[in-house]
């Protein structure tokens, strides 16, 4: 069956599929060996050919985003690139003093040690705020272009 869809769709549809065979493998995972004697809610074998055929038509519509996806190249390999900035300069240690501490005569005291920083919190949550504003305005782009841009896909 020949499908023509948006972009928008089709990766709402990869997700379905995913989850399906997930939950299918998940049953046939319980229901492949029972106590002898037992009732299988669940064909395995028509499960696994199930599995398969979605199988099939995941790997079809990646292959169609795939193609779709090169007229927005370049902003997902933005977006991802921001998201991994963003990531960094969450992490960054920007802290002004390291606590240590010291164990003298049974007792336990914490000195205060300053370090010397070059990326403040204020900057570095000013770069963060800064990305995240880029990363929305990436997404817009590309939910923009998967809304209006179609595909087809030749499903089972």
């Amino acid at each position: 069956m020949n499908t023509n869809m948006t972009v928008a769709r089709a990766l709402k549809e990869k997700s379905r599929i995913i989850t399906k065979i997930a939950e299918i493998r998940g049953a046939v995972s319980n229901y492949n060996s029972v106590d002898l004697g037992t009732r299988r809610p669940i064909s395995v074998k028509d499960s696994i050919e199930k599995v398969e055929a979605l199988e099939e038509n995941l790997m079809r519509i990646k292959v169609a985003l795939h193609s779709a996806n090169v007229g927005i190249a370049r902003q997902l390999a933005e977006l991802m690139l921001v998201r991994g900035q963003i990531a960094f300069y969450e992490r960054l240690d920007t802290s002004e003093f390291r606590a240590v501490v010291a164990h003298d005569d049974g007792e336990t005291r914490e000195t205060k040690v300053p370090r010397d920083v070059v990326l403040g919190q204020v900057e570095a949550l000013a770069k963060v705020e800064e990305l995240k504003n880029k990363l929305d305005s990436l997404q817009d782009e590309i939910d923009e272009y998967n809304a209006t841009h179609k595909v087809d896909v030749e499903l089972l």
